[in-house]
């Protein structure tokens, strides 16, 4: 209920419509509901920043703490755009290292060791640029394996490109 009251409010909505719509029936309709009072609005909680390094060129780490029981954590490198070549590799990469119940990540993590329910890998390219992230979530006190596993993972991939 705190959820529902805190954003789903009159002045939070976007009520959209398609088809056969009668357009002034449908905003004399909507018009009680803007009219009525909305509920008090609760406090948000604002996340405690317990490392914020600034991010730069260089990379840097950002972390959020959350009274949950699980945490979700997001490793992402700069990557090719949508016009370079090589974003195939990359996508092929994606795939090989966390791209489903038969990648790397997903057999390693999941299914051998049970760190993570799931893990995976993939590119977002846009003209320019793009990004390539793996991400998983987790019970805090497997983060730090995972992430070893991660890393193992992509050394192993970079290796294989090598050779």
């Amino acid at each position: 209920m705190q959820h529902w009251r805190r954003h789903y409010r009159p002045s939070s909505l976007v009520v959209a419509a398609a088809g056969k719509v009668d357009h002034d029936r449908l905003v004399q309709r909507l018009s009680a509901v803007d009219g009525q009072p909305a509920p008090p609005a609760l406090p948000r909680p604002s996340p405690a920043i317990i490392n914020r390094r600034r991010v730069s060129a260089r990379g840097g780490l950002i972390m959020h703490r959350l009274p949950l029981e699980q945490c979700s954590a997001v490793l992402a490198f700069p990557s090719s755009g949508i016009f370079d070549p090589r974003r195939y590799a990359l996508g092929l990469l994606s795939l090989i290292v966390g791209g489903g119940m038969a990648s790397r990540l997903f057999v390693e993590v999941r299914e051998r060791r049970g760190l993570s329910y799931s893990i995976d890998a993939g590119e977002t390219a846009y003209s320019d640029g793009g990004l390539w992230s793996v991400e998983w979530q987790c019970a805090p006190g497997k983060l730090t394996a995972i992430l070893q596993l991660v890393r193992d993972s992509a050394r192993r991939g970079c290796r294989a490109r090598r050779q």
